[in-house]
């Protein structure tokens, strides 16, 4: 059926060429209207064969929504024009927002039938295909769908507006697409936006998709075993007694068979208003399961587009907070609505910031979406790509509609758009089997990317980085501190506390040392892929941000994320305060260092704290505790064996680590003094020469870093020296 829909394709390829063009043109319409000032090549040729394009949008649309069209047909034609870049769904929406209300007899809603086909793979991905649907399952499908059917309607049918209204999945146009590894088996046609579709997050509390839960079944075990994880109630469960909810607060262990079945799971990041997570996960068995996740960034828009009585424009987090609290007539999860209802008390969740185009804002989704490309294609080609497998693949970016149903309910974004020439929102869709809706900052505020559960965290980050590279010969030495540990302690628990206490002790030993073991090794990993994945960027010339950088402990988890303004290594980093640049120093380069010095250094190292390592900056010595009396607070921290203390290979790493960042950062002044005019800001030149330096300056500080003989205790860093930039 999709033949005279690719032969089409053949005989425009003109047409074809220029709609790409223009879809990833930040500063351009998407797709121009007869409105549109023909200003540019690709726009003139867009509107020539517009009227021409949107007939084949409403051909697409009559040969996918027919009545008499089967499943295997409908699935048919949008894998192919999936695989085609969505060119005549996008054709199809387009039609539709230029004829709202027109009904073509014998039609079904061409929304309703998308999000059947899409369904139809969440069922496939789960238990339910040849039995009846699970309560979760069931509620899953109204959440998403907006109705209990399994049927599309007709255009047209009274019916429609209803779900829409209960529905967290809309049509949306396709502004970008790329084919990822999880096309091969089918795996990504889970996410709404394989089909063209657009998903929302909660409005608030009571969109949550609550249902009963049955006996026996994963949510009852999974509930049950809260408790035990200590998570704070409200972090997690928000739905009445003997319920649960399908858009969850904090994931399950995903590779616990018992507590996570087969199927598609919904959560969030616990503190960032731009990350919605659905997962895939498939394999009954621990050996054989896989998960695949997949993050949308961007639900709702800047926030100067918000309604004039939240905010006409708002900045940090107190006023997003207060914003929240105020009611808006927008019936979307761009604000929330209803006062009270907001989902944390310092959560951005739902104004987004994703436009794909508009004129002050640093948040564009196609330039997200075509950075994150890039550095996923440099990142697999790389010397170190076993070490990095954290940089995602961009999967898709959606554009909501614009039809009737949703400028009705939002006036306020409709009158933005209108009046200032951005874009509907957008969204950004990654997959990677290693994402994750956790990241490095842990200081016990609102803003952490955390669960709250130590033990949750942990499962999630050695799912995450199962199988990634790091230095062998640090296994042993960690292994080695860990006997060192051990026998220290052992001896002066025997000699300060009571026999009967000591048994005791010495009996938990073994679960004790292997969650110890388990921190170590994690925090080893991380370290090595935030070191080879900051090697990717400056061996490529770049560097991730002009202000709070990727390497951050808040935009740090498997991989670097906040990909808007990665770009090349020389640009001017942004004055923080008007009075000194962010970084503190002139390049862009400046900042990573100074990110990377807090995520990985000593005091205060992210990772330390992220894995359980460290609380606060104090850390106890083990030498001090052969001289302990028993009430010192040396011994007292490392008696239950789970903290690092000061003469482990671990923090001297970290203390080697922060010298060496604080040393590049001295070498890439000298050379800001030599390339550059004393000049802040993003005004700079690009000097290519400047990484070019830098790169063997750190080879040099890498080699030093190396020498080792006579030095006492040995250094530990330079069991990373692979890792390091090298120079051209």
């Amino acid at each position: 059926m999709y033949e005279k829909f690719a032969q089409w394709i053949s005989e425009h390829k003109e047409f074809a060429q220029a709609v790409a063009k223009l879809l990833l043109d930040p500063d351009g319409a998407s797709f121009p209207t007869t409105k549109t000032a023909a200003v540019d090549e690709p726009t003139q040729i867009f509107l020539k064969y517009r009227a021409e394009y949107l007939d084949q949008g409403r051909e697409f649309l009559v040969a996918v929504a027919g009545a008499e069209v089967g499943r295997e047909a409908r699935q048919e034609l949008l894998v192919a024009s999936e695989a085609d870049a969505h060119l005549f769904h996008n054709a199809a929406v387009l039609w539709l927002e230029d004829n709202p209300g027109t009904v073509i007899k014998n039609v079904l809603d061409y929304e309703e039938c998308l999000k059947a086909l899409w369904f139809d793979e969440v069922l496939r991905a789960g238990t339910a295909r040849a039995k009846t649907m699970s309560n979760r399952e069931k509620a899953l499908r109204l959440y998403c769908f907006g109705a209990d059917r399994d049927t599309p309607l007709p255009m047209g049918d009274n019916g429609l507006a209803a779900a829409r209204l209960l529905s967290h999945v809309s049509l949306g146009k396709v502004i970008a697409r790329d084919r990822t590894r999880f096309h091969d088996d089918g795996a990504i046609r889970v996410h709404p936006g394989f089909w063209g579709l657009f998903l929302f997050s909660p409005v608030n509390k009571s969109h949550r998709g609550n249902f009963r839960v049955e006996q026996d079944s994963a949510e009852e075990r999974w509930l049950n075993e809260l408790p035990a994880l200590a998570i704070e109630p409200k972090l997690v469960h928000d739905a009445p007694r003997g319920q649960f909810q399908v858009y969850e607060r904090v994931p399950r262990p995903f590779l616990d068979t018992a507590l996570t079945p087969p199927g598609v799971f919904l959560h969030r990041s616990r503190a960032h208003g731009r990350d919605d997570f659905l997962v895939r996960v498939a394999g009954t068995d621990r050996g054989t399961r896989k998960v695949m996740v997949t993050c949308t960034k961007g639900v709702g828009l800047q926030p100067d587009c918000l309604p004039r009585d939240i905010a006409v424009r708002v900045s940090g987090v107190k006023e997003f907070t207060s914003a929240f609290e105020k009611a808006t007539t927008t019936n979307l999860p761009f604000t929330y609505p209803v006062a009270g209802q907001n989902e944390g008390d310092s959560s951005w969740r739902n104004m987004g910031f994703c436009l794909v185009r508009g004129d002050d804002s640093d948040e564009i989704a196609t330039v997200d979406f075509a950075h994150f490309r890039e550095l996923y294609e440099k990142a697999a080609e790389h010397r170190l790509r076993d070490s990095v497998g954290g940089f995602v693949e961009p999967f898709v970016c959606v554009e909501l509609n614009c039809l009737p149903h949703n400028v009705e309910r939002m006036p306020e974004v409709a009158a933005a758009v209108e009046k200032k020439g951005i874009s509907w929102p957008a969204q950004v869709v990654t997959v990677s089997d290693r994402e994750t809706s956790l990241r490095l900052t842990k200081q016990g505020t609102d803003q952490d990317y955390d669960y709250r559960a130590p033990a949750l965290e942990l499962l999630e980050w050695e799912r995450v980085y199962a199988g990634s590279a790091f230095p062998a010969k640090l296994q042993e030495v960690i292994h080695k501190d860990v006997e060192d540990l051990i026998s220290t302690m052992t001896t002066a628990i025997e000699r300060l506390i009571p026999k009967e206490e000591a048994r005791s002790w010495v009996d938990a030993l073994p679960a004790k040392r292997a969650l110890l073991e388990r921190r170590a090794l994690l925090a080893a990993r991380v370290i090595s892929s935030a070191l080879a994945s900051w090697t990717v960027f400056v061996e490529n010339g770049l560097a991730s941000d002009t202000y709070t950088g990727s390497f951050s402990g808040r935009n740090f988890n498997s991989g670097p994320r906040d990909s808007n303004e990665w770009g090349p290594f020389s640009r001017g980093s942004v004055r923080s305060d008007h009075q000194a640049p962010a970084g503190e120093g002139k390049y862009c380069g400046h900042v990573d260092l100074g990110n990377l010095a807090e995520t990985l250094g000593m005091p205060g190292s992210r990772v330390f704290a992220a894995v359980g390592l460290t609380q606060g900056t104090s850390v106890p010595s083990l030498r001090a505790v052969e001289k302990s009396d028993g009430s010192d607070e040396d011994f007292n921290t490392l008696r239950d064996l789970d903290l690092l203390w000061t003469e482990s290979a671990l923090y001297r790493l970290a203390i080697e680590l922060g010298q060496f960042f604080r040393q590049a950062k001295v070498k890439l002044d000298e050379i800001a003094q030599t390339r550059a005019k004393e000049v802040w800001g993003t005004d700079l030149p690009i000097d290519e020469q400047v990484v070019v330096q830098f790169r063997a300056a750190l080879e040099s500080l890498g080699k030093a870093a190396a020498e080792t003989e006579g030095r006492q205790p040995t250094p530990v860093l330079p069991l990373f020296y692979d890792l390091l930039p090298k120079k051209v």
